[in-house]
């Protein structure tokens, strides 16, 4: 008996070091310190950094995929219309401008060649047109009818109409900022002009109403309307800073210097100078200077003759641009209205329609296409550092956007630098 309970006192003694054996090992591991948690901790800082910086890449690509196609899709039905109208015959509306521009002040001759290449040009506007004003035909009037020619609107005109007329248009709710797309919607969606092509629609991603007017506009991966440029020639020739609402015209009869030569680079005197932008980041590949050709500030305008960016492809002779730059002030049609850049364009200078996102950074650096005081129609650029210290400095944001805007020219996606996608 005795044994029997001593081999259980033996047993317990046992069982009860185990334990204390066991809480010995556990007390003696030690705890975390507060070094080697922080360490921890900023390990999965790193990697959530990582992570988020990834997904945001991976999300800016996709949105830069989609406007890149969103892009190519409107810019095959634009250039599917252009290469109609090259086969129109404007025989009418050449004379309709003959007779309505002899009537100028001061009276001007206007002889067969030049009535053809305005009457190529107004119809042109009311083809593609970006404001409002480009749907009025030769008369400029809203809502006018006749023939032939001179009063007959475009037909994004009276698809505007209609549209006003059952309530559609909210024109209440309308932004500037939106015009040029809505247009260019209904130009190459809504309107029968001059024939159609495979792409004719568009997703729920490529189009929207940002503005609750009632019109639907092309929009960039970012949910922005994109910009349309008919004749975006204030690329080829920008005005300097501080000279935005100056025409591009000869100084004066005595002095053949342009105001604004032809200056891709943007640099030189008078002009801003900023690394590796110019007109190429916009147009991925410009027509190269010929051989003995002069290019730049103080170029006189005979020495442009062997530029290729100092020719209107309308006006191959320069007999639009003499009667667009023609001396005396005003310069108006039979209508009172003016004959100059702001109606047209930049007398002998290239162009190319433009459609614009402003890309990752949604800063467009170009004046609106409906700001015709700046010369925003023809995508003069915003050019805000007047000292060229690389800064915003006080009076020189432009816009209020608190951003140097010409460095938001370098991410812009256009249907002109596609492949290159920005800079």
């Amino acid at each position: 008996m005795k044994s029997r309970i001593s081999d259980s006192g033996d047993l317990v003694v046992k069982q009860l070091n185990r334990q204390s054996d066991k809480q010995l090992l556990l007390s003696s591991r030690r705890a975390f310190t507060v070094v080697e948690l922080l360490v921890v901790i900023g390990i999965i800082a790193i990697v959530l950094t990582i992570s988020i910086a990834l997904i945001g890449n991976t999300l800016q690509n996709a949105r830069v995929n989609a406007t890149r196609a969103t892009i190519q899709k409107v810019n095959t039905l634009m250039q599917s219309q252009i290469e109609a109208f090259s086969r129109v015959d404007l025989t009418e509306q050449s004379t309709a401008a003959q007779t309505f521009f002899s009537a100028s002040t001061p009276s001007t001759p206007v002889g067969d060649g030049l009535a053809r290449i305005i009457a190529h040009k107004i119809a042109y506007q009311g083809l593609l047109p970006q404001r409002e004003v480009d749907m009025y035909g030769l008369d400029q009037v809203a809502g006018t009818t006749g023939t032939p020619a001179v009063g007959v609107d475009s037909p994004v005109a009276a698809k505007m109409a209609e549209l006003t007329a059952n309530g559609t248009y909210i024109a209440a709710n309308h932004r500037q900022e939106t015009e040029s797309s809505e247009l260019l919607y209904l130009a190459l969606t809504q309107t029968a002009q001059l024939g159609g092509t495979a792409v004719t629609t568009f997703t729920a991603n490529e189009t929207a109403d940002t503005d609750d007017d009632g019109l639907l506009e092309f929009v960039d991966g970012w949910g922005n309307p994109l910009q349309f440029y008919r004749w975006p020639t204030r690329l080829i020739r920008p005005a300097p800073i501080g000279s935005t609402a100056g025409q591009s015209i000869v100084n004066a009869s005595t002095n053949p210097a342009y105001a604004y030569v032809v200056n891709p680079s943007y640099a030189g005197t008078g002009f801003p100078s900023i690394t590796g932008l110019d007109a190429s980041v916009i147009f991925a590949s410009l027509p190269q200077l010929e051989a003995g050709g002069t290019r730049g500030p103080a170029t006189l305008r005979s020495q442009e003759l062997l530029d290729p960016l100092a020719r209107d492809t309308d006006d191959q002779v320069g007999a639009f641009a003499n009667w667009l730059m023609l001396s005396g002030s005003p310069f108006t049609d039979a209508n009172g209205n003016a004959i100059n850049e702001a109606r047209f364009h930049t007398p002998e200078t290239w162009h190319m329609p433009l459609i614009v996102s402003a890309g990752p950074d949604q800063v467009l650096g170009l004046y609106m296409p409906f700001d015709s005081a700046n010369f925003g129609h023809l995508a003069q650029p915003v050019f805000e550092d007047a000292n060229g210290n690389g800064a915003l400095d006080t009076g020189e944001d432009v816009n209020g956007n608190l951003i140097l805007d010409e460095n938001g020219l370098l991410d812009n996606l256009t249907n002109r630098n596609l492949r290159a996608g920005g800079n």
